[in-house]
């Protein structure tokens, strides 16, 4: 909840921010004594142990830098977070790989990986106090609201993190081991894929949270840009996906991972679906529908986990990989989580023009599809998927999917851009 009530009261956004490090601090002492006490219960002691404190720490500090990139999200600054990120991620390797050549073990590496979050966590400390975070201040009446409007997420959160557990369990007891590899090859290329429409989501939450506070038509409006905007993008990264998946097989070993490809396949559809529940979900949310949403979730997530076992079992016994079984539960799982989106985002915000780019959308991708169809086993698919895109792209121009607004807005980003360098 910290980027929407920054979004809509940006003068006390030392106060939330201050109150919700309070808070993770106290419920991070909880959940440590909790998860170590049942460590030591199953018989994990000793080294595990000091493992564990290490790693727990870590993920303090980075929840810590999370609360600060929240806080600058409310400011509606995505650029700072966005950076934080991907510097974090490029410390962290190089850090790594030099501790690595070094000769460094597992005590080295748990030392950086608690000084790479630290170093961050002071990094964002200066960049608050550039988008106008003050000394930080803890009032004890936030606490009520906090942990009121911030319930639903738990709850959710929770629901959504005991989803991919149960996955690795019903796949790592009805399939073979290498079945499990071809699945966690599709879940991280996908997570890569799906990158545009979670970078959109975040910047787009604290908006539309000021927004409807503040103005019904600009909601609405906001709403229905961001779905025509990842309709254009939902189309070609979920055609890409179907048509050259040994792309993505191959940062894994095309050899080994090559039965992958019909997982991605599957997920394509769960791409194109999850461009759309993102935005939706972020409507949603904003407009105050917290625990009708995380109904919708919860019963998403129960639905996938019901069918995993029967899924990963029949496809197993049929391909000889059940890892397909767990894409099918995904897709259906999405289809619920855009149906509760449809019924819930707020009347008036969907409009024929949402319909028009979709089906504009799906029209050039079969542009791309004929182009990749076409260039299949003739051409090297590394060459073939961009000349399918640029087919994409220009399909869409043609057919009016991307309005004349849209390219302009897209040739003076890239003049900005290009401009530093020339």
């Amino acid at each position: 909840m910290l980027p929407a009530l920054i979004a809509r009261d940006r003068a006390q956004a030392s106060v939330m921010l201050g109150t919700g490090f309070v808070w993770r601090g106290l419920a991070a002492c909880v959940v440590y004594a909790f998860l170590a006490g049942l460590s030591a219960l199953l018989g994990n002691g000793g080294r595990f142990q000091w493992v564990f404190a290490a790693c727990f720490l870590a993920a303090v500090l980075s929840s810590l830098a999370g609360g600060y990139k929240d806080a600058i999200r409310g400011f509606e600054r995505t650029d700072i977070p966005a950076g934080a990120h991907v510097a974090q991620q490029v410390i962290l390797f190089f850090a790594v790989l030099v501790v690595l050549l070094l000769g460094g073990r597992l005590n080295s590496l748990l030392c950086v990986g608690l000084v790479v979050p630290f170093l961050v966590v002071l990094g964002l400390s200066r960049a608050s106090k550039s988008v106008g975070i003050g000394r930080l201040v803890v009032r004890r009446e936030q606490f009520a609201i906090m942990f009121m409007m911030g319930t639903p997420f738990v709850i959710n959160d929770i629901a959504m993190a005991l989803q991919p557990i149960a996955e690795a369990l019903f796949l790592s007891k009805l399939a073979p081991q290498e079945v499990v590899g071809w699945y966690a090859a599709t879940r991280r290329l996908t997570g890569l894929l799906v990158l545009p429409a979670v970078s959109l989501t975040s910047s787009l939450y604290p908006t539309l949270s000021r927004l409807h506070v503040t103005s019904a038509e600009g909601f609405a409006a906001t709403v229905r840009n961001s779905l025509n905007g990842v309709a254009l993008l939902a189309a070609p990264a979920a055609l890409g996906c179907a048509l050259f998946p040994e792309i993505g097989i191959a940062v894994f070993g095309a050899k080994d991972f090559a039965p992958a490809a019909n997982n991605l396949r599957v997920m394509s559809a769960f791409l194109f679906l999850v461009y759309f529940s993102m935005p939706l979900t972020s409507a949603v949310l904003a407009s105050g529908k917290r625990r009708a949403w995380t109904i919708v979730l919860s019963v998403s997530v129960v639905v996938s986990v019901s069918l995993d076992p029967l899924l990963v079992w029949w496809f197993q016994a049929r391909m000889g990989n059940g890892g397909v079984g767990l894409c099918v539960a995904a897709v259906v799982s999405e289809c619920l989580v855009i149906i509760g989106g449809l019924l819930l985002v707020p009347r008036g915000v969907l409009d024929r023009s949402v319909l028009r780019t979709i089906a504009l959308a799906c029209l050039s991708g079969l542009a791309m599809a004929a182009v990749a169809l076409l260039l299949k086993g003739r051409v090297n698919p590394f060459v073939a998927a961009p000349l399918a895109v640029l087919a994409y792209a220009a399909a869409a121009v043609a057919t009016g999917a991307v309005t004349r607004p849209q390219r302009e807005a897209v040739v003076n980003v890239l003049r900005r851009r290009l401009g530093r360098f020339f």
